[in-house]
């Protein structure tokens, strides 16, 4: 999927505030079920982008891997990389001071958010006010200047 910074951010910000919406409408229904937060990204992107794939499930991921193999073109290299060759192209900073990237790094403070349902499937709402409050916070994360000539 291409797509320009300002597609991926505009993106990557409506789908996080449409999880949010999803995890608010349902968390006074007695007889809803919750979804993690990667069902959720997945049906979003089902819902809205028809026969895409989406990197992740992440916007910023796909735009990183868009501009990584964009590079990759212009100096002639075979190399289709890694995530972790992609993440210096990722457009948000997420508040982790030593890569400046890593939306699931140990020491990213919006870890507990992505990897919420990981390890732990939702069986209460008991924590759900701040699910939504941090869903809300990755939507509004501020953006990296990157300079990148081949956009």
């Amino acid at each position: 999927m291409k797509m320009t910074s300002e597609e991926a951010i505009k993106n990557h910000r409506d789908m996080w505030n449409w999880i949010a919406d999803q995890y608010e409408r349902n968390k006074s229904c007695d007889d809803c079920e919750m979804h993690d937060v990667d069902f959720y990204k997945e049906a979003y992107i089902k819902d809205h982008f028809s026969n895409v794939s989406v990197k992740n499930n992440c916007f910023m991921c796909e735009y990183a891997k868009q501009m990584y193999n964009a590079e990759q073109m212009y100096r002639n290299s075979s190399n289709i990389g890694t995530c972790t060759e992609y993440h210096p192209y990722c457009l948000l900073y997420w508040g982790n001071t030593e890569s400046g990237y890593m939306c699931e790094a140990e020491c990213s403070p919006y870890l507990d958010v992505v990897r919420y349902f990981k390890d732990n499937p939702f069986t209460s709402c008991e924590n759900i006010d701040d699910v939504i409050a941090r869903c809300r916070e990755i939507a509004n994360l501020p953006t990296k200047k990157i300079v990148n000539n081949n956009e």
